[in-house]
């Protein structure tokens, strides 16, 4: 009896772990995240692009801005294309272009040049390669997805912690330009993570289905008023009556594959245009909450560093306010995996507490005077980062 009580127990254990492929995708996503921090230490460069093109500090802070809108709009358009063809092509394509738009960004002539090539080209990559981590965990993980989750989301601390230091060697060394061409460099290697993003189980079955291997029903797709053959008791392709599937009950039996991939991404892109999914009230306020939260976080993000040199602390101790903000945040990213991976957690009150943190830190960033208070201001930032 003790023997097979210990094999149940081993088998139980087993069965909570996940396969040694996902873990690698894990560890390939963490330091995707990594690299994606490397568009955000913009507060470290800040003055020196406003010394480069002789623009105004209004028309410089643009260049965050616009960035993170497309990142945040991208996201529609991207998912499509990771149902159809997976995660792993969807990510080395955005990792190329981030990588490509960040060496490129040092050669940019003017501001004007700079809104495209480095707010809008590296915010789709980093949209893309983004979403395709992110997709990879969720579909791979099911009994840990939450520590998975969080684990992923600590190399965006991490990231934080390490990016403004060598940021600044880069920029005394090298200037604005040279920073741009190190951190392209670097960014190349997102394509070697990728590799590690296989294409889940769900993901690739959706693939198969929209490139004909399954026959569509019209109940589900509206394309076709096909029985699926994998229904039929027989296996003679009837319809269980006796009665054999005519061509013209089936518009599209066996669909090319580029054609089922066009009508599935056309069908994406019509409900993406539909905002009906905004009349349920929850929804609606999510997204209003998130908008308002982020909006937040990156007038913090971006100006702490301004605002520090501007009441007079020193440039180095200045940019250590982002690591220091990036250090609480790892420790709070691996208490918030081990929280999020139990049932018990109120999102709604965790979602409150980042907010009460959020508005914290930047009334204390926009009324410190001294580097103690600076620092208070970036842990809070941190916490609830």
């Amino acid at each position: 009896m003790s023997g097979t009580r210990s094999r149940c127990c081993a088998i139980r254990r087993c069965e909570n772990l996940e396969p040694c492929k996902s873990w690698l995708a894990l560890v390939a996503v963490l330091l995707t995240n990594m690299l994606l921090n490397l568009a955000d230490r913009f507060g470290v460069y800040y003055d020196a692009l406003v010394d480069k093109y002789d623009a105004s500090r209004a028309a410089v802070g643009w260049i965050f801005s616009i960035r993170w809108t497309f990142i945040f709009l991208a996201g529609g358009f991207i998912s499509p294309f990771i149902d159809i063809y997976g995660c792993r092509p969807v990510a080395m394509t955005f990792a190329l272009l981030y990588a490509v738009a960040t060496t490129l960004s040092a050669f940019a002539p003017t501001i004007g040049s700079l809104y495209f090539i480095y707010s809008a080209l590296t915010g789709l990559g980093d949209s893309g390669m983004y979403l395709a981590g992110v997709t990879t965990i969720q579909r791979l993980f099911n009994r840990n997805r939450g520590l998975a989750t969080g684990v992923a989301g600590l190399g965006f601390p991490i990231g934080v912690i390490i990016h403004p230091l060598h940021a600044q060697l880069f920029l005394d060394l090298y200037g604005v330009s040279g920073v741009f061409l190190m951190h392209g460099a670097i960014s190349f290697h997102a394509l070697i993570f990728a590799f590690a993003l296989k294409t889940p189980p769900r993901l690739r079955q959706v693939s198969q289905d929209d490139a004909g291997k399954h026959n569509y029903d019209n109940k589900d797709d509206h394309i076709g008023d096909c029985h699926d053959d994998d229904d039929d008791d027989d296996g003679n392709g009837d319809d269980g009556g006796g009665k054999k599937l005519q061509p013209d009950n089936c518009n599209l039996k066996q669909a090319s594959p580029k054609k089922a991939k066009c009508h599935k991404l056309s069908n994406y892109f019509r409900q993406l245009v539909d905002f009906s999914i905004l009349r349920n009230a929850v929804f609606a306020l999510t997204v209003i909450h998130y908008t308002l939260l982020w909006q937040v976080r990156l007038g913090v993000v971006t100006q702490i560093v301004n605002c520090a040199k501007f009441r007079g602390i020193p440039v180095n101790e200045a940019s250590h306010l982002l690591s220091l903000s990036g250090l609480i945040s790892l420790c709070m990213t691996v208490v918030s995996a081990v929280v999020m991976n139990s049932s018990c957690l109120n999102p709604a009150l965790y979602s409150g507490l980042a907010a009460l943190c959020l508005a914290s830190s930047a009334f204390g960033c926009a009324f410190s005077h001294s580097y103690a208070t600076f620092c208070g201001s970036a842990a809070v930032l941190g916490f609830a980062d």
